[in-house]
């Protein structure tokens, strides 16, 4: 334990001393006043090829610190991206200050790396025991990936926190199939959605698990009405598919269904 915890304390100083001295990258900026437009407008036009969650996170800290803002740029009808005009005209506006908000973005970033430090963490030891999640911890820690950027105003870190958290919530899912074994698995997928579009993959990968399908009702809807004409209909149609996957894995060759029954 103390081990770990020397770990993500490691990891933490290295992330902050990081986005101290680093300069910004080149899409920081456009993340940064793309999460300000969504605080001072409710507009999601900015970097809107990605879902709003993390920039929003990352400029919460920045806008109370009541920033000069020039959003003429934002209007122009000639560039459908226009979040690195509206980035460097910020930068302009703020240029005695720019690193102290860049750096108190920054650090709202870094709980992103520690749901990913417990994730694997949790994930080594409910497969392999202490030990494995001690090295699983230490992987992730001193990950040259995360530390190079886990302490940037980015999606990349925080999507693949939040991805390894779905699967640790998937996995308890699985061994008690319940209402609110859903409800927790639904709100991560929720929030995966809001962190990245990549993290979409997450719905069908679930869905192909073969675990899913050996529940014959769906205990999740038979929560406090067993006897719910939905609840049984749900239900046929859940054995349905899971007697349609059977007969697909039947079917496929070995080296086809070997990695998807791990």
């Amino acid at each position: 334990m103390l081990l770990c915890a020397l770990l993500v304390v490691l990891q933490t100083t290295c992330l902050t001393f990081n986005a101290w001295n680093d300069s910004p990258t080149a899409d920081e900026p456009g993340h940064l006043v793309a999460g300000l437009s969504y605080l001072q407008f409710g507009q999601f036009g900015l970097y809107n090829v990605n879902p709003p969650l993390t920039k929003l996170i990352g400029a919460a800290p920045a806008w109370l610190m009541n920033p000069t803002y020039d959003w003429r740029s934002m209007n122009s009808p000639k560039h459908w991206r226009m979040e690195g005009r509206v980035g460097r005209d910020f930068i302009r506006m703020n240029q005695s200050r720019f690193r102290e908000i860049i750096f108190v973005s920054r650090l709202a970033m870094l709980p992103f790396a520690w749901l990913g430090a417990m994730g694997c963490c949790w994930l080594g030891r409910r497969l392999y025991g202490p030990n494995s999640a001690t090295g699983a911890l230490a992987m992730w820690c001193m990950s040259p990936s995360i530390l190079g950027h886990g302490s940037l105003l980015t999606s990349d870190v925080p999507a693949g926190s939040i991805a390894i958290i779905t699967l640790c919530i998937f996995d308890k899912f699985l061994s008690q199939t319940n209402f609110w074994a859903s409800l927790q698995l639904g709100l991560a997928l929720g929030l995966a959605a809001l962190c990245k579009f990549s993290l979409l993959f997450l719905l069908p990968t679930m869905s192909l698990n073969p675990k899913i399908y050996e529940v014959s009702e769906p205990e999740l809807l038979r929560f406090r009405f067993p006897n719910n004409a939905l609840c049984k209909q749900v239900g046929k149609t859940m054995e349905r598919k899971r007697n349609w996957l059977s007969n697909l894995l039947a079917r496929s060759p070995h080296y086809l269904t070997e990695p998807l029954l791990l």
